[in-house]
């Protein structure tokens, strides 16, 4: 049985990747067992987005300059996010907030999508 920051990463990267969160394990390795959509100058793909929360748990943890390669699997992010949660809880509460805003929002217009992205409203 995984803690809840383990489950909230797993329901994070389920709902990037659009898998089922049962199909996940702590071993599964990005790029080659999870695979993001090609990269489009309209939107991010998958890795992109994983790699904004990356970005964002290593800065609030006081760490700069990561590259995708360092996280290679399932595992790897969730330790990130219980370090990130240890070392800056309000910050993991706020990025485990837009992690359940943006998974709620699926059914909303592309374009209300966009001013969500844009203006965090």
């Amino acid at each position: 049985m995984h803690g809840p920051v383990i489950r909230k990463c797993l329901s994070r990267i389920a709902w990037l990747y659009r898998v089922p969160v049962e199909g996940l394990s702590l071993t599964v390795r990005f790029e080659s067992d999870l695979k993001a959509r090609t990269v489009s100058d309209w939107s991010e793909n998958e890795a992109d987005q994983l790699l904004i929360d990356i970005h964002e748990m290593r800065a609030g943890i006081g760490e700069a300059n990561v590259r995708m390669q360092e996280v290679w699997t399932v595992g790897d992010f969730c330790s990130l996010a219980e370090e990130y949660q240890a070392a800056n809880l309000s910050g993991y509460s706020q990025i485990v907030a837009r992690w359940e805003k943006e998974a709620s929002m699926p059914q909303q217009p592309a374009w209300r999508r966009i001013v969500h992205k844009a203006t965090g409203l």
